[in-house]
């Protein structure tokens, strides 16, 4: 087994299995960019499959793209910044909520009435005395 070969199975149980060590020099180094879960064969434990897809969707360096042909297909993050600090994304996170927050209570806000319109009084309402004048008599089109 070459040197390369070992590290790619080395790389492939961490992954498999939620070890804590990060694998993100790893993927890196052998350029990495998707991580495909063939789907199992016979002989193979569904609870294994299902452990496996759980640690890979547990990792915060891979996206879960979703089911293709040939299996379970996740992204690798580039290295760009979008790969944050678990604290920082908890920060950004509390501050998507606050802005969210906000904006709901302002929409409650702008929803409640500011004043009670008057209400006309029964005696103050208009008696029936006949039609509206709004046309006068004799005119027609025709």
């Amino acid at each position: 087994m070459s040197a390369q070969s070992a590290e790619l199975a080395d790389l492939v149980g961490n992954l498999a299995a939620p070890s804590g060590r990060d694998v993100t020099t790893a993927l890196d180094e052998l350029d990495v960019r998707y991580v495909l879960l063939e789907d199992s064969g016979e002989g193979v434990a569904a609870s294994s499959a299902e452990s496996v897809t759980a640690a890979l969707d547990g990792n915060p360096v891979l996206t879960p793209i979703g089911d293709a042909d040939a299996g379970r297909l996740w992204r690798v993050v580039p290295d760009d910044g979008s790969r944050a600090d678990p604290a920082v994304r908890s920060v950004s996170s509390t501050i998507v909520l606050a802005v969210q927050g906000g904006i709901l209570a302002l929409t409650l806000l702008l929803a409640i009435p500011t004043s009670l319109r008057p209400r006309r009084r029964s005696d103050q309402l208009a008696t029936d005395e006949g039609p509206a004048a709004t046309f006068e008599v004799g005119d027609d089109d025709e």
